[in-house]
């Protein structure tokens, strides 16, 4: 089967108790959240190989379709914009058939309806058409499909689609189950604390239970809310511990996590490994091929660097809780998290809420082992817009926090770039002659911070690629004082590309997914940097 050219990539088959062809008039619906930037479709579609004739309803790269499938497409075949979408994000389609009659619904609004013989089918499946996105599967797209055994009016289907809004608006998964809608979600891990938070579709009590044999030891919240944080104390360093968080929101409706592991900070002079993602973006399937990965070399702690969403900001909560969480979201419920902000949730709404910010401070700094984490706030213009002093504060917090630390190793990590060689961020390399070699704002505020503070590593996003600087001071290549920065956007935001000719300061660089992975003993800190498919894309070695 293909559509428009395109080859079916896979299929679900789908549960209809008896065929459509028993009924005088049905109705086929789907909710499909298409959120890359390469044309990708899906579509419910007839499976029955005695029928000559199959019916489909589907969305092909803005391209909408219903009714029996014939040489040039379905009978009813329609080219929308992306504006049609919702957010530019959701499609909702409702194709009806009424004896003869069959008509078309994107979003509520009826787009119209031709005459066609009646459907002879007995089964139906969800096919995904995602060639051009290797790792997608349909159920990647398409989050729910539904029969009904009657034809819906244009009023049912406004009515539908406005549920299915005011749902995902809410940050719900579904319309009509108790669920968890974000983590659990480890954070500020300390060597005798740790903190998670835990959200789910309508208010509820919650307990944590927690130990390091049996969960000996009960936090309680009685009063009735949907997002609940706790903090479990007196714990003993470098030790795993075993939770479990079970939520009420009345006798007959309670849902609870499964018994789920986390370890907390050693002390000094004992090895630390950790592992850092950046841009986690829009691509769900790809956070969660690389949580495995992550997960499959057991790191202590995960640094994620911003644009955790590709814009989930106060009107998008759903990109938090239709992809952030189900996709990197299982890591973080056994691994604590460190995140910075990026651009993707610059107003802080929806970041603060689901991240834990000590004193409520997008900068803030946690101390693990022998290394001293500084996240920082790289929305400088915005920030600043908002609350004036914002960044001189914020480097009076850097300077503070660095020279007071005692750990062997400080470690920055932020959003947008002090260096970088792609192709047209700041400036068209291909056209013109470039001169900023970074974010202006961030080199401003920090580098020469970064240079007199004697920082050993800078890590950040923003660009959707791999990049390793080599050592440097100044402004030029320096192996006696020079710092490595190490930009990673490969988290699955859509690649982006280098600028034609290789910088001086670049010593590595690679296009495509990956994460990083750093082991700390010692005098020694080792890095690997790992694709998609577990290959080894860089390794090198900082020395005190």
């Amino acid at each position: 089967m293909s559509l428009y050219g395109l080859p079916v990539t896979d299929q679900l088959t789908l549960d209809i108790q008896s065929p459509l062809s028993s009924y005088a008039e049905f109705s086929l619906e789907m909710w499909v959240l298409e959120h890359v930037n390469t044309p990708v479709g899906a579509a419910l579609w007839s499976t029955d190989e005695a029928s000559a004739n199959p019916i489909t309803l589907g969305v092909w790269d803005s391209r909408v379709g219903w009714g029996p499938v014939k040489t040039n497409g379905p009978l009813l075949n329609v080219q929308l914009k992306e504006d049609d979408k919702y957010e530019g994000r959701w499609w909702h389609l409702v194709g009806t058939f009424d004896n003869g009659e069959w008509c078309l619904f994107v979003n509520g609004e009826h787009i119209g309806c031709a005459r066609a013989q009646n459907p002879d089918v007995s089964a139906v499946a969800a096919l995904g058409f995602t060639g051009h996105e290797p790792a997608m599967l349909v159920r990647d797209l398409l989050h729910e499909a539904s029969f009904y055994g009657s034809a819906l009016g244009p009023l049912s289907v406004k009515r539908r689609f406005h549920q299915l809004v005011e749902t995902v608006e809410d940050g719900k998964l579904l319309d009509d189950a108790l669920h968890i809608t974000a983590g659990p979600w480890l954070q500020l891990p300390t060597s005798n604390s740790m903190q998670v938070l835990i959200e789910t579709s309508e208010p509820t009590s919650a307990s944590l239970s927690y130990g390091s044999e049996n969960l000996e030891h009960l936090l309680s919240h009685d009063e009735k809310t949907r997002l609940h944080r706790f903090e479990m104390t007196d714990l003993q360093a470098a030790k795993p511990y075993f939770y479990q968080i079970v939520l009420e929101s009345d006798e007959k409706s309670v849902v609870s996590t499964p018994l789920l592991t986390f370890k907390t900070a050693p002390e000094p002079n004992q090895p630390v490994s950790f592992a850092f993602l950046g841009d986690t973006e829009a691509r769900p399937y790809i956070n969660r091929m690389l949580g495995d990965a992550i997960w499959g070399e057991r790191p202590d702690l995960l640094l994620l660097l911003g644009d955790l969403t590709d814009g989930g900001m106060a009107s998008r909560r759903y990109e938090w809780t239709h992809e952030f969480f189900p996709g990197i979201g299982a890591l973080g419920a056994r691994i604590p998290v460190v995140a910075a902000a990026g651009n993707g949730e610059a107003d802080l709404k929806w970041f603060g809420h689901y991240n834990i910010l000590p004193n409520d401070k997008s900068y803030y700094n946690v101390r693990f082992g022998d290394v001293e984490f500084i996240v920082l706030d790289s929305n400088l213009k915005d920030r600043e817009r908002e609350q004036p002093g914002f960044r001189d504060r914020q480097i009076d917090f850097l300077k503070a926090t660095v020279s007071a630390s005692d750990a062997k190793w400080k470690v920055v990590l932020h959003h947008h770039p002090i260096y970088t060689a792609d192709e047209n961020d700041y400036g068209d390399t291909w056209r013109l002659r470039v001169q900023v070699e970074g974010d202006p704002q961030a080199r401003k505020d920090w580098l020469k911070v970064y240079e007199g503070l004697n920082v050993d590593l800078v890590l950040y996003g923003h660009l959707h690629f791999y990049e390793r600087t080599r050592p440097m001071y100044q402004g030029r290549v320096s192996s006696d004082h020079g710092i490595v920065y190490v930009g990673s956007g490969g988290g699955g935001g859509g690649l982006e590309d280098f600028a034609p000719t290789r910088r001086t300061y670049t010593k590595k660089a690679f296009r495509g997914f990956h994460y990083g992975l750093v082991d700390v003993e010692g005098d020694h800190l080792n890095i690997e940097v790992r694709d998609l498919d577990g290959r080894l894309r860089d390794t090198f070695t900082i020395s005190k």
